[in-house]
């Protein structure tokens, strides 16, 4: 199921005159351990699944991307390079580490018609990961979800659920606004900022006045097998590495001329009549993506062996020697919790992953109630508590929580 829920359920965001979004899809070009950005000499720290040019070496920089032979995305003009950790699975029994395929990776670019700047030729930066939860907006999306492998619910971070699900979709929002002068910064962070809230036209800081498309990042796993997940980081928080190979003056005549009336990550919204899709034509009835179309057009098979000839697959430790990290906070879900009235009454949101401000933050975070006959603990709405419109913004805006129609809801998206 490649259509994204999220994006579904943003359906609802569109906005008024002016508003655009535009989907691009990619199959994967390659799991390595190099990253361009931050180690442009040698071997990264860990490995990462790269998407778009089909080019992967440490020194890559933007003539590189202009010259690739191959992309594996599906607008041809494109050929920008994107890359996340990738992803494994640990076995307790084997003590090994399977790296897990992708079923789909997409970037949805939201901006408002005639407003934004593009992308700079050799604009290279970095989004999400630890320490921008909020503005990013990490998410981990389980579509149809099912038992834990053996009854074991085990996890060892946040992000990853420990049950299966008939698709798991990862999602994240990368910073839009620009210092307007520099291509990169020491940090690869801190020459562009997130809009306010996180929001495609949420104002830019001071500091950072130019505003750029924001791209929001989905990773699919389909199926999702449950069990113990991690990035190759050793982490359960989700970066994307983003170099651009567009040719600025083509993306801005796009920018400046494509209008769809969508301003969120819309699975039918494509600006066909600007860039020239492969996959082509497109369904505008239809979320699901034909990957038999995107197959068809991808390049070569890359060829790690030029690079690192280091076995990434079904290790006893993660590439790079990376220890994961164990990092989790309870959960009314939790083994230890759903079927013990105490614990489940006991915990409090402010120990959990739920950022509920004020005094909400002590409020108890699940309830202790009967479910199918069977008394079992259960997460409490923690938007829906929120009555009213000054509450929702002002105590639920960390946790996600959105003022709609009256009612405080969770961003879903």
């Amino acid at each position: 199921m490649y259509a994204s829920l999220c994006a579904i359920f943003a359906a609802a965001a569109v906005r008024g005159a002016a508003a655009t979004s535009m989907k691009i899809d990619f199959l994967t070009m390659a799991d390595v351990r190099t990253d361009p950005i931050i180690n442009p000499k040698g071997l990264s720290a860990h490995v990462h699944r790269f998407f778009g040019a089909n080019v992967a070496a440490p020194s890559t920089q933007f003539k590189d991307l202009r010259n690739a032979k191959g992309n594996t995305g599906n607008v041809e003009e494109n050929k920008s390079l994107y890359w996340h950790p990738s992803i494994y699975k640990y076995d307790p029994e084997t003590k090994k580490f399977t790296m897990q395929k992708t079923s789909l990776f997409s970037s949805y670019y939201i901006w408002e018609t005639g407003k934004t700047k593009a992308f700079p030729e050799g604009l290279k930066f970095i989004g999400g990961g630890m320490g921008y939860l909020k503005d990013s907006r990490q998410n981990a999306e389980c579509v149809m979800p099912g038992k834990c492998p053996n009854d074991d619910c085990t996890r060892w971070n946040d992000f990853f659920p420990p049950h299966t699900c008939e698709e798991l979709e990862m999602s994240m929002v990368m910073p839009s606004c620009w210092n307007g002068k520099d291509l990169d910064s020491p940090d690869h962070r801190s020459h562009m900022a997130y809009p306010e809230n996180g929001d495609p036209d949420g104002a830019c800081p001071d500091s950072h006045p130019v505003r750029l498309p924001q791209m929001r990042i989905f990773t699919r796993l389909a199926p999702y097998t449950g069990g113990i997940h991690l990035f190759s980081d050793g982490t359960g928080y989700y970066h994307t590495d983003y170099m651009s190979g567009w040719k600025e003056s083509f993306l801005q005549k796009v920018l400046d001329n494509c209008e769809n009336d969508s301003f969120a990550p819309m699975p039918t919204a494509w600006c066909q009549d600007h860039v020239t899709f492969r996959d082509a034509p497109k369904n505008p009835d239809s979320t699901e993506v034909d990957k038999s179309k995107l197959e068809k057009f991808q390049p070569a098979p890359f060829k790690v062996s030029k690079i690192t000839k280091e076995k990434v697959d079904i290790v006893s430790a993660l590439p790079g020697n990376v220890p994961p990290m164990k990092d989790i906070t309870p959960r009314c879900s939790d083994a230890s919790i759903k079927k013990n009235k105490k614990s489940c009454r006991k915990l409090r949101f402010k120990s959990t992953e739920v950022v509920l401000g004020g005094m909400y933050k002590n409020w108890r975070a699940c309830n202790w109630k009967k479910v199918k006959g069977k008394r079992t603990c259960v997460a409490r709405d923690y938007c829906g508590m929120l009555k009213t419109m000054t509450k929702c913004r002002k105590f639920g805006d960390s946790a996600g929580c959105f003022w709609e129609k009256r009612k405080c809801r969770q961003d879903l998206g």
